[in-house]
């Protein structure tokens, strides 16, 4: 396999970076199949060789995986080790291509950062459809164009990954290094009995970073590990510390033997002063430190220890991202006026609501009014002239009539229009429809075949109601808006005496609120907390919550 990735290098990668440096071109990309030495050789013969044979190397990472047990430790150590070498310098990665379209910013955000702190500085979308005729042929949606509602909150997102990026491109010293098991993997491959390692360099690598160390991926080959305190080498049977040659049959006794023989120069410690879990810490040589949560629920009050006695507390939301910069001043929030999620406010719209039509085996939907409804605007998938090419028309019969689609599309998102048709505007009488394909024609996940817009409430079980007269904010869904993609925008009256500061958990949504009209800005991800200006203490103002949802309900993956 060592051969197989020479060859690899000299033969293919190597000539195409010749090319792309004489024409002021630079080569990136990724390998394929990173995710273990298993599959990694078989692709690439020598995968650290090959992934730093690219002028800026490359990584896809399009699952999202993001807690210790699922991320793609060597994926990303392998982007780690080209960017060490290169003196981090520039590296892309490919990601969130698989979606789910419902994936909150503060998860982008947090999958930004953990590459980022491998020395990654470019982040970009997997390739995506010409136009939405290609969602036919998909097995996932995702996307980061203005059919997403929440698509300007990408102008925050799009800040916070330029920070990202001056933290990938920062110094470090790694202590501890473990060798990319090339001989052992290769040996393994085609062993008749299918024997394998105790331990995995996943485990090791997920281990290592779940104690709040940080493990840098070294050639096997690499012969120089002065500059490191440990270096580990995975066998058949166990680790060894090649520096003093102790074996280690579980990762307890690893774990046991780091505390005691390399020394920390930061931890994060929880309410309990033991060392917190779900994180990934990084110190860098210029005295700062990024702490990312590998989880989805907040972790409330965390304690940053350095070694020269500094201490700072910090709060921890869900896939929470916390900086600290030698001599920064902790910002304590006292006296903040939470806004309860569960209150009923008065509620507007900025579009009309929306079901979305599952049909059955035999191509029906039935659907259910509670009272009767006016101003229904029925919406199918109709090709025209692309018929022939991709996909077909759908006709549909209502209670047995059929629907004159011969509207052109202006309820959808831009993107989808040209691929739709509606209907006049339909009144509809309290009790059971039913929604029936004229020619039964094939269902897309994620180009279905109609919709039902209206000024209704749409709970589970098709059942159709007329709008309730207030919403929440953590329980809309289940108010009547189960479809629904866009924005909703709440309002109350609000008595601010001495609050510095207004919060409420909006459950991950994007969320911007505004002060007797005035904004207080957007948030993206927790804490979602904001400012009161002093104008407005004191006082009884009118307090507006706009959050948005995003576009999976329409186009992503629903549970029929």
């Amino acid at each position: 396999f060592y051969l197989l990735g020479k060859r690899f290098k000299l033969t293919y990668l190597d000539k195409i970076r010749t090319w792309c440096e004489q024409h002021n071109v630079v080569l990136t990309g990724h390998l394929m199949d990173e995710i273990t030495p298993h599959e990694a050789l078989k692709a690439n013969g020598d995968p650290l060789m090959a992934i730093n044979s690219f002028g800026m190397p490359g990584i896809d990472e399009i699952f999202t995986k993001t807690t210790v047990k699922s991320t793609e430790w060597v994926t990303i150590g392998m982007i780690k080790n080209a960017t060490k070498k290169a003196k981090a310098t520039d590296a892309l990665a490919e990601l969130f291509a698989l979606g789910p379209a419902d994936m909150p910013l503060s998860k982008i955000r947090q999958m930004i950062w953990i590459i980022a702190l491998h020395g990654v500085n470019h982040y970009v979308l997997s390739i995506a459809p010409v136009d939405a005729r290609g969602n036919m042929q998909k097995r996932w949606y995702m996307t980061f164009n203005p059919t997403q509602p929440w698509f300007k909150a990408l102008n925050e997102l799009g800040e916070d990954a330029h920070k990202a990026s001056l933290y990938a491109g920062k110094e470090s010293d790694y202590k501890i290094a473990v060798r990319y098991p090339q001989t052992l993997t290769a040996s393994t491959l085609f062993n008749p009995d299918n024997e394998k390692p105790s331990f995995q360099l996943s485990e090791l690598l997920g281990n290592l970073y779940d104690w709040q160390w940080d493990p840098i991926l070294i050639e096997e080959e690499t012969e120089d590990i002065s500059t490191y305190e440990s270096v580990f080498s995975i066998g058949m049977k166990g680790i060894t510390e090649e520096k003093t040659g102790i074996f280690f049959n579980s990762f307890d006794e690893l774990s046991t033997w780091l505390e005691k023989n390399v020394h920390r120069d930061v931890m994060v410690v929880d309410a309990n002063g033991g060392l917190a879990n779900n994180i990934l810490l990084k110190n860098f040589k210029d005295n700062s430190v990024c702490v990312v949560s590998l989880s989805d629920k907040s972790q409330g009050e965390l304690i940053l220890r350095i070694d020269n006695g500094t201490t700072y507390a910090f709060e921890m939301p869900e896939y929470g991202v916390f900086t600290y910069e030698p001599g920064q001043v902790p910002v304590i929030k006292k006296n903040v006026l939470i806004i309860s999620p569960d209150e009923l406010m008065e509620y507007k719209l900025t579009a009309p609501n929306v079901m979305r039509v599952f049909f059955d085996e035999s191509g029906k939907c039935e659907f259910y009014l509670n009272e009767d409804i006016s101003n229904i605007t029925i919406v199918t998938r109709k090709f025209g002239d692309a018929v022939s090419l991709f996909g077909d028309t759908i006709s549909l019969k209502l209670d047995g009539k059929e629907v004159h689609i011969t509207q052109s599309c202006q309820l959808l998102p831009e993107e989808f229009r040209n691929l739709y048709m509606e209907s006049d505007k339909l009144t509809l009488k309290r009790g059971k429809h039913l929604l029936s394909v004229k020619d039964k024609r094939r269902d897309y996940n994620y180009l279905p075949s109609a919709f039902l817009f209206g000024n209704f409430s749409l709970k589970e079980n098709n059942q159709l109601d007329l709008l309730l007269e207030n919403l929440s904010v953590s329980s809309f869904k289940k108010q009547g808006l189960l479809n629904y993609a866009g924005d909703i925008e709440l309002k109350k009256k609000v008595i601010i005496n001495n609050e510095e500061y207004i919060s409420i958990d909006t459950g991950g949504l994007v969320a911007e609120i505004f002060i007797n009209g005035q904004s207080m800005g957007r948030k993206a991800w927790a804490p979602f907390s904001w400012k009161i200006p002093q104008k407005y203490r004191n006082k009884t103002v009118d307090l507006r919550i706009l959050i948005t949802t995003s576009i999976q309900p329409l186009f992503g993956e629903l549970k029929k």
